[in-house]
């Protein structure tokens, strides 16, 4: 045997086979695979998007000082669709009153949302709707007042089909005469 089969077969054996079964194994448990990875996305965003609304909180009072104003004139206090709710750290910022359903494509943050809800009584949360954002096909049954957006991280879609997506949302509901206006 010279030197060239024995690295071949070497090769074969330490480089060639191993990737091969790497590569069966990864396409046999690909599902198993996301859904480890949505469960993994979900514990770290949740412990990230808490000490980040921390650092952020004087900006959230800003953005949410308008909502409260706008929600405050209306006589049921108002219904809030959150798109993109990750871990729930808005609630904080939510006005007395208001009733709140959240959107997320993943469905792993559901504990996070309710143990987050549960923190506060000043609103009331209705759950989770496990949807895409920009495919959305999500029907209401309440006056929507406001949508609280935050832009998806996941990189998944466009911008544009996500807004023309909400839009679309907030097209039926004025067809159906449930919007409030601001």
């Amino acid at each position: 045997m010279t030197s060239v089969d024995v690295f071949l077969q070497y090769f074969v054996l330490w480089v060639i086979v191993p990737f091969i079964i790497i590569y069966v194994a990864v396409n046999m448990f690909r599902d198993e695979l996301l859904a480890f990875k949505k469960q993994v996305f979900a514990m770290f965003m949740n412990r990230f998007a808490e000490n980040a609304s921390k650092k952020l909180r004087k900006e959230k009072q800003k953005l949410f000082a308008d909502l409260s104003d706008f929600l405050r004139s209306q006589p049921d206090g108002g219904v809030l669709l959150e798109i993109g709710a990750g871990s729930g750290t808005n609630f904080f910022f939510y006005p007395d009153g208001c009733s709140v359903t959240c959107l997320e494509y993943n469905a792993n943050f559901k504990g996070y949302l309710e143990k987050s809800a549960s923190r506060y009584s000043h609103f009331t949360y209705n759950g989770l709707i496990v949807a895409d954002a920009q495919n959305m096909k999500v029907r209401t049954y309440a006056v929507i007042k406001k949508i609280v957006i935050r832009p998806p991280a996941s990189g998944r879609g466009s911008s544009n089909d996500y807004l023309i997506s909400v839009l679309c949302l907030l097209h039926w509901e004025l067809v159906m005469g449930r919007v409030g206006g601001a």
